[in-house]
């Protein structure tokens, strides 16, 4: 196909496509609601939050039932659930990075898994539990 027949197709499909894009716009900007500004603005925040905590729930599964600690699995949890993990535990984790669980004596592994939890229990649940620990029946 010479260069002028290919220059012509070219510029065929590039014109349907603008067509078909600038017919779209109309109907995809009548499609939202218009915002009146004069009204405060109020966003339901609730599915966003219980989607960001299904992720946070499923990774960390994922990341203890992997064969191995991944610390920027760790991190990327972190991040997502706005959690900042005391540095010192940080500093732990970092030496083992990569490492298999199986690799670990089965009681380091358990503190080192239940540690990573407590990073994602909320702190009312936390001395909530604390509190009922202490209570005699």
């Amino acid at each position: 196909m010479n260069r002028r027949k290919q220059a012509r197709q070219t510029s065929v499909i590039t014109e349907a496509v603008s067509l078909a894009v600038a017919e779209a716009i109309p109907t995809a900007m009548r499609s939202y609601r218009k915002l009146d500004l004069d009204q405060p603005l109020t966003l339901e925040l609730r599915p966003i939050v219980e989607l960001r905590d299904n992720a946070v729930r499923h990774g960390l599964k994922r990341m203890l039932d992997a064969s191995y600690f991944s610390i920027c699995c760790f991190e990327s949890l972190c991040k997502a659930a706005d959690v900042y993990p005391p540095a010192n535990l940080d500093k732990l984790l970092r030496p083992l990075h990569c490492m298999h669980w199986s690799e670990m004596e089965p009681e380091f592994r358990n503190q080192i898994q239940q540690q990573i939890i407590a990073c994602f229990v909320p702190v009312e649940v936390q001395t909530q539990d604390t509190h009922s620990e202490g209570i005699e029946e």
